[in-house]
This record gives C-alpha cells, structure tokens and sequence, in this order.
C-alpha cells in the first residue's frame, strides 16, 4: 500500500510538473524528457476518448489520483499527515470531499519537502542552479518555486506552503505532537527542570509553523546522508558487476548530493561522496541542536 501511494504521488508531482510548463518547452534533462514521451503517450491515448488540451487532460487525471489516494486512505483508515515522528496533523473526516481534501494536503506535504530538499542542495552548491541531469529534474519536481533565482523567496514559498498545511489541520480537529506524549520524553525534560520542548501546542499558529518548517529541514538532511550512505552501496555493487549506465547516473546523483565541495583524493580513491557523508550529519546535529535552542527560549517567553 505505501509503495503504491508512493508512485501515485510521483505521477502527481510529474502532472502538476506539467501544469507549471509553457504551451512549447524543451526538456534538457534526459530523464524527464523520459517522462514527458511517457506523458504524451497517455495523453494520446486518452484524447480518443476525451478531446481535451494536454492541461485540461493533466487536471482530470490529477482529480482522478487524488480521488484513488482519498479511496486508499478511507480502506485503510489512515487520516493523519505526518512531519517524520515529531508531529502530526489528525483529522476526522465526514465524508469523501473531506477524504479528498486530505489526499490533496499529502501531496502537498511531499511538494513542500522537494522544497526543501532543493533549498539544502543550493546551499550545498553555494546558490548555483543544481548541476547534472539529477539536478534538473530536483529543479522541475518543484516548479514554480524552485526555478526562482533568490533562495529566500523559496524558502518563503516552503512556509506559506506549511501554513496553509497548519491552517486546514487546525480547521480540523488540530496539531499534535506525539513525540511529546512519550512517558521518557517528558520525565527526561522534567528530570532537568525544562519544559517539553516536543510540546509547542501553547505556542501561537506562526511559532508553531515555522517549527514544522525546522522539522521538515531536519528530515530532508536525515534522509539525504541515508540516501548518501545506500548509493554508495549501490555504487560498489555497479561497479563490481560493470554496469556502466547505472554507474553514470549514480556519479550524476551524487555530484548533486556532494555540492561544492573539491575532490578529495586518497591516491585513485575518491573520499568527496564519504566526507559530504559525515558533513551532512554534522549540519543534522547543529541545526537540530539549534532549533531546540530557540524552541527551548521561545518555550520560556511565551
């Protein structure tokens, strides 16, 4: 089930790609360009049954995914949005709109940490446009925003995109933070005369967002130096086995992933991908570290 909301989300991404484009583009990167024949295929197909323009095509078929994932989450009963293990918004939901309603936050959950994963790689490539095909399609997956030139006004469309999140969730029945109802947590706060630093349902809306902004960061860089770790894996077995396309889009991914850092060589070893490793879960630790610093001081004047 999870892998399979996993690719509905993918195909919804690459559609709402779709909607963002001019009438004429030229798609550089070879594996959207990839993607979009496979578009127009189904679009081809579709058009003997419904002579729509390719937006109005992509519209219903985005109405269509979004209604299967609503179906999905009503069979299994799942109607929370999680931001990793730190918090969640709960719903109730009354009926197949309000099902819907959930789907669409989903995906716009996923497209807020593309965001944020494309803000992390600039930072890496010191504000330079992401290199490689890899980089191109990261670019397009968060269209329109991440074709912006200012980083900050990115990262100002990934806290209105987390607001608008916050503000349906409390339209519904509200934020929780089930990191802050586990018995050890809360003991190991008080052993040391602080306050749950998990609970911030005291804070006002704003405080409260741009916490969820800091948590979505935090999982971004967990995720990236685990990726980091499970390419170079893949890269070892490609290598021993010579499978030199898989070889060339490893190398393409983790140029991207390693950003601007120089090559560092250990005689014909390459150490760049290992050291961006252990670089990744340092920046992890600061930031973790101070976001539950200013937490911990907006905790005290709040």
């Amino acid at each position: 089930m999870g892998l399979l909301n996993s690719l509905l989300n993918l195909f919804a991404i690459i559609l709402l790609v779709r909607l963002s484009l001019p009438e004429r583009y030229l798609l550089l990167s070879p594996y959207a360009a990839a993607t979009d024949n496979l578009l127009k295929r189904i679009f081809a197909f579709m058009r003997s049954a419904l002579p729509l323009p390719a937006k109005g095509l992509c519209i219903l078929l985005l109405g269509l995914l979004l209604a299967l994932q609503a179906a999905l989450a009503f069979h299994k009963g799942d109607a929370a949005i999680n931001f990793g293990a730190l918090a969640s918004f709960t719903f109730a939901p009354q009926g197949f709109f309000d099902w819907f309603a959930l789907a669409a936050l989903r995906l716009l959950g996923l497209y807020t940490s593309l965001l944020a994963a494309n803000i992390i790689l600039r930072l890496c490539h010191l504000g330079r446009v992401l290199p490689g095909a890899t980089g191109d399609l990261l670019t397009l997956a968060g269209r329109p925003f991440t074709s912006l030139r200012l980083i900050p006004l990115t990262l100002c469309a990934l806290g209105l995109a987390t607001l608008y999140i916050a503000l349906c969730a409390h339209a519904a029945t509200g934020l929780s933070w089930p990191m802050a109802q586990i018995p050890a947590v809360a003991q190991l706060f008080q052993s040391r005369g602080l306050p749950n630093l998990f609970d911030l349902s005291h804070l006002p809306l704003i405080a409260q967002v741009a916490t969820l902004v800091g948590y979505v960061f935090i999982d971004i860089l967990i995720q990236v130096q685990s990726f980091m770790f499970m390419l170079l894996v893949i890269l070892f077995i490609c290598a021993l086995m010579r499978a030199q396309n898989s070889t060339l889009f490893l190398f393409d991914l983790l140029r991207l992933l390693c950003g601007a850092l120089p090559p560092i060589r250990l005689g014909s070893l390459n150490l760049t991908p290992l050291v961006a490793y252990f670089l990744y879960g340092f920046t992890y630790s600061l930031f973790t570290a101070g976001l539950f610093l200013l937490i911990r001081g907006v905790c005290h004047v709040v």
